[in-house]
């Protein structure tokens, strides 16, 4: 079986993630970290942005168009290596954290969340994938609903010509 994957998709929906996780990121550190602390804020910060990734991925399921349950934790995996890649050039080349305070987001002994929320990430196509909508989920690959027939029986679903 073969794992057919729209990787152009998957990035695309994996860059609004990371605009949203920025924007996420700017107002934690504005608004949390003031009232509750650094490390604090970036545990909140955790659970709110994985809230908000489980989001953007329920919403762009029709779009992204996985089948299958090996498509969908492939692109989680994908999303996960990207965001862990974007995290580390982010912290280290743009804010020049160092590698203690990279590696610390990830150390759940102490307190780092940040392994939790690519958890979250990896199998969020899976998670979403399990509360789409059928009738939504077939409008959106071009399949037709079951149509009701007078007796009452349902039809199966086929194919509409695009």
């Amino acid at each position: 079986m073969t794992v057919r994957v729209p990787l152009g998709r998957a990035f695309a929906i994996w860059v609004l993630m990371m605009g949203i996780e920025t924007v996420h990121g700017v107002l934690r550190t504005t608004l949390l970290v003031p009232r509750v602390g650094d490390v604090p804020a970036r545990q909140i910060g955790v659970f709110s942005g994985s809230l908000l990734v489980l989001a953007v991925t329920y919403l762009s399921m029709g779009w992204l168009r996985l089948d299958r349950g090996r498509e969908r934790i492939a692109v989680g995996i994908l999303w996960a290596l990207l965001t862990l890649a974007f995290e580390l050039v982010l912290g280290r080349l743009v804010l020049g954290y160092p590698w203690s305070r990279l590696t610390a987001d990830y150390d759940l002994a102490h307190g780092g969340l940040m392994s939790l929320g690519l958890l979250v990430m990896i199998f969020a196509p899976s998670i979403a994938g399990a509360f789409e909508a059928p009738d939504i989920t077939a409008h959106a690959r071009g399949l037709q609903a079951p149509q009701s027939h007078p007796a009452g029986h349902g039809g199966s679903l086929r194919r509409v010509g695009h």
